[in-house]
Formats: structure tokens, C-alpha cells, sequence
């Protein structure tokens, strides 16, 4: 039996319609299909046929998904450092290099946002221009910003420049792998947001009373030993709830943050934070948990207004 091959595919002009590339032969050759077959039996060839069309069109779909990759910056003035992360990018199928720069003033001055640049890893220590003051000017330019230093100090101005993450030096590939997984996982959640409902009732210590919740209206959820208060704009409403359950129904809100073991706020009703104190428009004083900080700064630090002007100006 001779099997179709590149060199002996001499098909008669019943079946000569068939496609002459690799992958037809490779199907063809799986089914045992010879010339004879092809021949005396058009319903099949046509099925083959089809079949190959189908596959080679889910194969260019598979493709194009795949080539969609996020572009990455690096800037470091170590090379050893820019190496490592180059390394790390090419390992990882969702990453491509863009360019990188050893030298910031080169990246102030070159980078664009033409570039279509989604991540930036910026180093804080370079000469000419801190990474810090590089970051503010081109945190418009890059939709995610990645910290990479060897000092802990600058975590606190990370938040203040709308840094994602911060990676402390030296960076392991178990490391960076997770940081990436973070980002894609916030990358996809952006893609696939569904509107919230914007209110929920709760029950009363009536039997058969509900009070109808609007989101709204709610200032700051205050957590006790196994209830809870809501406090909205008009009176506080006591719920046999816990702090778990309400973050959950309201984690897909972006109104809402989580402050402390014992407390939820809606950011819209804040007034003012004055160090570790948030000011709620009610008057209420709260004071941040230390878990809860670096969240809180990271949100803080999002919606504060910045000058993009340098210092000199």
C-alpha cells in the first residue's frame, strides 16, 4: 500500500482540489487513504477535505490568541539585572520583550506612547534620574508599572506612583512567575466585568420584616462579635451578617474598601485621611489596620492628583 507523501502526490483531476501541504498529507496518511481510494471515493474526499479546512482554520485561531502577547520595558542601569529579567520574559509565553534601556535619561526620551507598552519593570537606584521621578513621568505611558529594587524603603513611593507591584531584589523566577500570574488574572478580570445588583435586603429581628439596602447609601460596615451595623447616609441597620459574607457580595464593587479587621467603607463618603485616621463624612473616625495598609495606600495613591511636571519646574 503507498501511503500520500510530498514527492508522490500525483493525484488524478477527479481529486486534484486537494490541498498539497503537510498537514493534509499528515490526515491523509493517519486515515490509510490511498490514491486509489481518493479516487473511486469522492464523498469521503470531500469529507477529508473539509476536515482539513476546519483544522487549519482552528489552528490560525489558536494562533492569533497566542500571538497577543503583553509588550514589556525594562529599566535597570545593572545589565546583570536586565538580563535576568529578559530571561524571565522569554520563559514565559505571555511576555515579549519591547526594548530596554540601561540608562533612564535614554528611556525618558525615548519611550512613548506610541509604544504600546503594558508593562514597565523600572529599577529605583540609577544615575541622572531616579526611578522614582522616571515612574511619574511615564506612569501615563504603560498600562501596568513593576517596581524592582534591593531596598524595602521604597515600597511606601511605589504606592505613591501607582507602582502594581514591587519586587525586591534578588528576583527568583518562582518569584516574577507569580507576580505575572497576579497581572494576568487582573488583566482577564477587567476583560469580564458583570454589573452588580445595587441593593440587597436583610432581615430584621422582626419575623417577616426585611429592610431594603441601597449600596449607595452605605458609608462603612462596622463588623461585631457575630453581627454586623451598616451604617448608610440616613440610619445604621443591624444584620445577623458577618464582615466575610458582606465583603463578598460587594467585592465586584469598586466603591468599597476594607480598612480593618472591623471595618468596611464606601471610598465616595471619605472626607479626609489624616496619617493612620480616615475621616468618614458622617464623622466617623477609623483608624487602618496594619493588614489592611498597603491596600489602602495602593487606592489612596490611585486617586490622589499628581503635577506630571518635574521638579525643576
Amino acid at each position: 500500500m503507498s501511503y500520500l507523501s510530498p514527492e508522490s502526490c500525483n493525484l488524478c483531476s477527479k481529486c486534484s482540489f486537494i490541498p498539497k501541504f503537510d498537514l493534509s498529507l499528515q490526515i491523509l496518511n493517519k486515515f490509510h487513504v490511498t490514491k486509489k481510494c481518493i479516487t473511486s471515493n469522492v464523498v469521503f474526499t470531500l469529507r477529508i477535505y473539509f476536515l482539513i479546512r476546519f483544522i487549519n482554520k482552528y489552528l490560525n485561531y489558536r494562533r492569533r490568541s497566542m500571538d497577543k502577547k503583553l509588550n514589556c520595558v525594562i529599566i535597570d542601569d545593572e545589565k546583570h539585572a536586565v538580563e535576568l529579567l529578559a530571561d524571565y520574559i522569554e520563559a514565559i509565553p505571555n511576555l515579549q520583550l519591547l526594548k530596554y534601556f540601561t540608562d533612564p535619561l535614554q528611556a525618558l526620551m525615548e519611550i512613548s506612547e506610541e509604544d504600546n507598552i503594558d508593562i514597565v519593570f523600572m529599577d529605583m537606584d540609577m544615575p541622572g534620574i531616579s526611578g522614582l521621578d522616571l515612574s511619574v513621568a511615564i506612569r501615563a505611558k504603560t498600562k501596568y508599572l513593576i517596581i524592582t529594587t534591593g531596598h524595602s524603603k521604597y515600597a511606601y513611593e511605589a504606592f505613591g506612583v501607582q507602582a502594581n507591584e514591587y519586587l525586591l531584589k534578588p528576583i527568583s523566577m518562582s518569584k516574577f512567575a507569580l507576580m505575572i500570574k497576579r497581572l494576568m488574572s487582573l488583566e482577564n478580570t477587567s476583560k469580564t466585568i458583570v454589573p452588580a445588583d445595587d441593593f440587597f435586603f436583610i432581615k430584621t429581628d422582626q419575623i417577616q420584616k426585611y429592610t431594603k439596602i441601597n449600596i449607595k447609601d452605605i458609608i462603612t460596615i462596622e463588623g461585631l462579635n457575630n453581627y454586623v451595623k451598616i451604617h448608610t447616609n440616613t440610619e445604621t441597620h443591624v444584620a445577623y451578617l458577618t464582615m466575610k459574607e458582606l465583603e463578598c457580595k460587594l467585592q465586584d464593587i469598586n466603591n468599597f474598601v476594607r480598612v480593618q479587621r472591623s471595618f468596611i467603607v464606601a471610598v465616595n463618603y471619605i472626607q479626609k485621611v489624616e496619617g493612620n485616621t480616615i475621616v468618614l463624612s458622617n464623622k466617623m473616625e477609623i483608624p487602618l489596620g496594619t493588614t489592611y495598609k498597603k491596600q489602602f495606600l495602593m487606592f489612596l495613591a490611585e486617586k490622589t492628583m499628581k503635577s506630571n511636571r518635574s521638579i525643576s519646574e
